[in-house]
């Protein structure tokens, strides 16, 4: 039994390294976004289709890396659901 336990500690010490490499990825990601929108204030006129819309270099940017996230999540439930 002390060798199941140890066991169960082993998985938990990687288990908290994972999360604190996620939390370390994440603080990097946020302080980069804040030095981007920092940097990029200026305004830019984008048309699509009939649209015309004036914003913020940084809202641009951050609208496209969703939209991105969004249809690359969508891809990966269509394939998920494809293999079954």
């Amino acid at each position: 039994m002390g060798m199941i336990g140890g066991e169960d500690d082993q998985t938990g010490a990687q288990q908290r390294r994972r999360v604190s490499a996620g939390l370390v990825a994440l603080a990097v990601a946020g302080a980069a976004l804040v030095v981007f929108t920092v940097q990029n204030p200026d305004r830019v006129r984008v048309e699509f289709l009939a649209w015309e819309l004036d914003l913020a270099l940084w809202l641009l940017v951050l609208a496209s890396a969703a939209a991105g996230a969004l249809v690359w999540s969508g891809i990966s439930v269509l394939r998920r659901r494809r293999r079954r």
